[in-house]
């Protein structure tokens, strides 16, 4: 993880600046750069899989598998922050003001002004685990994401964050080292359980 050594706080038209790259991965959190290597093969696994396991949840609910979203760029433009959670989940009605926004507005990248996602998941490598487990955490918490979940960087680790609509603050109420969990967020029916063993063979 490389922090942009300059002073001046990077803005949303240096985030549209930036140019492609197969090798690495760039976001901006709160003004400053970050730049990553590409996720390893395992990740991409894992992330197919829960979107999956997600997939079948919504469509067991009657629900649109466009509301399962992968590795979309996510815009916090009042906190300086560009980011790319490994999943978006959107709520039906959210789900329906994306598809209403002119393709153009949609086609790169989810604005928070525009439509939130209920949850947010960020699969974490050692690399990554100080960004995805505070930076972003906070962020995700300013700009009012519902839940947020942590998987990793130890294997088969699943955490669950639920913002407490008193504080505007995260609150844990899953912390699970392997076994069979029930998030908070789909414990109706029909029930999400999620193995997670199974999910990091």
């Amino acid at each position: 993880m490389v922090a942009d050594p300059r002073e001046y706080r990077l803005t949303f038209r240096d985030y549209l600046a930036l140019p492609e790259d197969e090798d690495r991965e760039r976001e901006i959190i709160r003004g400053r750069l970050y730049v990553t290597a590409k996720p390893a093969a395992d990740h991409q696994w894992l992330m197919l899989d829960l979107c999956d396991v997600l997939r079948d949840r919504v469509r067991r609910s009657g629900g649109n598998r466009r509301q399962v979203l992968p590795d979309a760029d996510l815009i916090m433009n009042e906190i300086g922050s560009y980011v790319s959670p490994d999943i978006m989940y959107f709520e039906a009605a959210e789900l329906a003001r994306l598809l209403a926004l002119p393709a153009r507005r949609r086609r790169r990248f989810i604005n928070v002004q525009h439509v939130r996602p209920t949850l947010v998941v960020e699969l974490v490598s050692p690399d990554t685990a100080a960004r995805d487990v505070i930076e972003k955490l906070q962020d995700y918490e300013a700009v009012g994401i519902p839940h947020y979940w942590v998987f990793g960087p130890e294997p088969r680790r699943f955490r669950e964050l639920v913002l407490d609509a008193a504080s505007g603050r995260y609150r844990l109420v899953v912390d699970a080292v392997g076994g069979r969990v029930v998030p908070t967020l789909f414990a109706a029916e029909p029930v999400l359980t999620i193995d997670l063993d199974a999910l990091t063979e």
